[in-house]
């Protein structure tokens, strides 16, 4: 039996599909990166899977997404950069 509040293997598989176009950042980078909170990701991939806001986002750190919030202006999400942007083999934005 699966441990309550975990995602099955089908809504992993749903997510990883999402996100395969980008990569984990640490650092926002308003040029490579998007931002997108949890409740829109869950809406994209709704078709796909159901998901719970705790445990996806659960998910999105295990594989290594950070969360960003700046107060000052309330801007929130998942730093999701996008691979188009990383030069061949390398985690280094081409610009």
């Amino acid at each position: 039996m699966m441990p309550y509040n975990t995602l099955t293997p089908g809504q992993k598989a749903v997510l990883r599909a999402f996100l395969e176009p980008y990569t984990p950042a640490t650092e926002f980078n308003n040029a490579t990166d998007s931002l997108i909170d949890t409740d829109t990701i869950i809406n994209e991939i709704a078709d796909g899977a159901s998901l719970d806001l705790n445990p996806a986002a659960d998910f999105m750190a295990e594989e290594g997404f950070s969360y960003h919030f700046h107060h000052a202006d309330c801007i929130q999400g998942w730093i999701l950069r996008h691979r188009a942007h990383l030069a061949p083999g390398h985690d280094i934005p081409q610009l």
